[in-house]
């Protein structure tokens, strides 16, 4: 498998990893990078603390959604540095 084939396969992962995560924030009303912890009551908030709406949830979700914000806002950025770079390499 070549190299391009790699990179557009990847960038399918990234896109639907980030559309998940959009979905599944909307659907939680917010992310758990946004929310925060107070006395083992874990919130998720769409706008931080204290700028909006929180909802509980349990702890596993709040880890689960801490996870996943990560990797979109790990795997975006390398995306779009590894496509600029395919670019600049084009004819």
């Amino acid at each position: 498998m070549d190299i391009d084939r790699i990179i557009k396969w990847a960038r399918y992962a990234v896109i639907a990893n980030f559309l998940l995560f959009m979905g599944i924030s909307l659907y939680l009303g917010g992310d758990a990078i946004q929310g925060y912890v107070v006395h083992g009551h874990y919130f998720i908030t769409a706008h931080g603390y204290g700028h909006g709406p929180s909802t509980e949830v349990t702890r596993g979700v709040f880890i689960y959604s801490e996870w996943h914000t990560i990797s979109v806002l790990v795997t975006m950025p390398i995306m779009f540095l590894i496509s600029f770079g395919q670019r600049k390499r084009e004819p």
